[in-house]
C-alpha cells in the first residue's frame, strides 16, 4: 500500500506523463511509441500480408465464373443481333425487287385518278359552259321574239293602258287574277311597250313586259314564270311618276290612325286610295303564280320616309291590316 501511494504521488508531480499514458492507452487501443517496437512491426506486416493472400485466393474462383457468364450472355446476344440483321437484310432485298412493281402501279394508278379527275372536271367546265351558253343563247332569241317587228307580245309604238286601280280590282275574284299568261295579258290589255325573257336558271326563266301608262303617268310591270309547259304570271307591279302625283305628303302618325281599332275591320283599299291619293307604287303580292293574296301601296312621308301599306284579301275584298315606315 505504501508503495501504491508513493508512485501515485510521483505521476501527480509530472502531468505530462499522464499525458503520455492517456495517449497510449487510447480507445482505439494500443497506440504509440511504446507499443511499436520492431518485432511487432514485422508480425503485423506479416499478419497482413497473409490476410490479402487468402482473401485473393477466396475470390478468384467466383470472379472467374462471373466472367465465364458474361462471356456466354455475349456470344449469344450477338449470336440473336446476326440472325436479326439477316432476316432484316432479306425483307429489305424482297422489298427491293418488289417495290419496282409496285411504284409502277402506284404510279399508274394516280395518274389514271388524275386523269379522270381532271377529265371530269374539264367536262363539267365544258358542259357549264356550253349549258351556259345555250341558256343565253336561248334567252337571247327568245327576246328578240318578244321585240321583233312582228311580236305578238309587244309593240313600241303603243303598249300604252291606264292599268287603273278599279280595273285591276275587277280583274281578281277570290285572289285569282283573269290574266295569268302572256298571252291573256295582251289580250285583256293589248300588246306592251317594251319585253325581254331572262333565264337564271331552269326553274327561274320567263317573260317580262312593261308597259306605259298615258301622259308619262308612270309604267307597269309584268313577270311570268314558267311552269311546266307555259308561263304564269309571279309580280305586277305600278311604278307612279312623282311629279304628276302631287299632294300633301303625310306624317308618319297621320298613316298611323288610318290603322284599324281592336274588332274592327280596315279601311278597303279603293278607299285608302280615294283619301290619300296615288301612291308612289304599288304591288301586287303573289306568292303563287296568278294569286294575289296582299295589295301594297307606298307613300312618301313628311320626314322624308316611306310608308307601307299592307291591304289583305279578305272576303273578295282587300283591307288595310298593317303598315310598315322605313
Amino acid at each position: 500500500m505504501e508503495k501504491g501511494r508513493q508512485i501515485q504521488r510521483e505521476w501527480s508531480r509530472f502531468p505530462s506523463r499522464n499525458r503520455e499514458v492517456s495517449e497510449v492507452f487510447s480507445d482505439r487501443g494500443p497506440e504509440g511509441e511504446a507499443f511499436e517496437s520492431p518485432s511487432l512491426r514485422s508480425y503485423q506486416k506479416g499478419v497482413k500480408r497473409s490476410v490479402r493472400e487468402d482473401a485473393f485466393r477466396g475470390a478468384g474462383l467466383p470472379r472467374f465464373g462471373s466472367l465465364f457468364a458474361v462471356a456466354v450472355g455475349m456470344v449469344l446476344i450477338f449470336s440473336l443481333f446476326i440472325i436479326a440483321l439477316g432476316y432484316v437484310s432479306s425483307s429489305l432485298n424482297k422489298t427491293d425487287q418488289d417495290s419496282p412493281v409496285s411504284k409502277k402501279q402506284d404510279r399508274h394508278s394516280l395518274s389514271s385518278t388524275s386523269s379522270k379527275q381532271s377529265s371530269a372536271s374539264s367536262s363539267q367546265a365544258s358542259e357549264s359552259s356550253s349549258s351556259t351558253k345555250e341558256e343565253k343563247s336561248e334567252s337571247e332569241k327568245k327576246s328578240k321574239k318578244l321585240t321583233a317587228e312582228n311580236s305578238p307580245y309587244v309593240d313600241e309604238n303603243n303598249g300604252v293602258h291606264s292599268f287603273s286601280l278599279d280595273e285591276l280590282l275587277n280583274l281578281i275574284h277570290h285572289k285569282k287574277l283573269e290574266f295569268v299568261t302572256p298571252e291573256e295579258t295582251v289580250e285583256h290589255f293589248g300588246k306592251a311597250w317594251n319585253g325581254n325573257y331572262s333565264y337564271f336558271s331552269p326553274e327561274q326563266q320567263g317573260t317580262h313586259l312593261t308597259y306605259k301608262q298615258p301622259d308619262q303617268f308612270g309604267f307597269v310591270y309584268i313577270g311570268f314564270k314558267k311552269v311546266d309547259d307555259t308561263e304564269k304570271i309571279t309580280s305586277f307591279s305600278v311604278a307612279y311618276n312623282k311629279a304628276k302625283l302631287g299632294g300633301p305628303a303625310k306624317t308618319p302618325e297621320e298613316y298611323q290612325g288610318l290603322m284599324p281599332q281592336d274588332g274592327q275591320e280596315g279601311m278597303e283599299v279603293r278607299e285608302a286610295v280615294s283619301q290619300l291619293g296615288n301612291p308612289d307604287f304599288m304591288h301586287f303580292v303573289i306568292p303563287n303564280p296568278g294569286e294575289v293574296n296582299t295589295i301594297a301601296l307606298v307613300y312618301p312621308t313628311t320626314d322624308s320616309k316611306r310608308v307601307y301599306l299592307f291591304f289583305d284579301e279578305n272576303s273578295d275584298q282587300y283591307r288595310l291590316k298593317r303598315m310598315m315606315v322605313k
